[in-house]
C-alpha cells in the first residue's frame, strides 16, 4: 500500500522492506492502508488511477487469493 500511496501523489517509489514478525507486519500493512485510504478520501488529485488499480491494488488482491488458496490446501479454514 506504500507503493499505491506513492503513485497516488505522483511519486514513483518502491521500498523493499525487511520481513517483520506477523503482528508487526499486520500493523505496518494496516497503517499503510490507512494512509492510502486517507489520501483517497482527501481533496488531493489522484495522479495515476489506472496504474494504481492495475499495479498495487491488483497485486494485493492477487496475493489475498493466493493466501486463501494455500490456507485451504493446508486445511485451515
Amino acid at each position: 500500500m506504500d507503493w499505491a500511496l506513492s503513485m497516488a501523489d505522483g511519486r514513483r517509489e518502491w521500498h523493499d522492506s525487511a520481513p517483520l514478525a506477523w503482528e508487526k507486519e499486520c500493523e505496518r500493512f494496516f497503517a499503510a492502508l490507512k494512509k492510502f485510504d486517507d489520501y483517497l478520501a482527501s481533496e488531493k488529485p489522484l495522479q495515476a488511477p489506472a496504474k494504481i488499480v492495475s499495479g498495487p491494488i491488483a497485486d494485493a488482491l492477487t496475493h489475498v487469493g493466493q493466501i486463501a488458496m494455500l490456507r485451504r490446501m493446508a486445511g485451515v479454514r
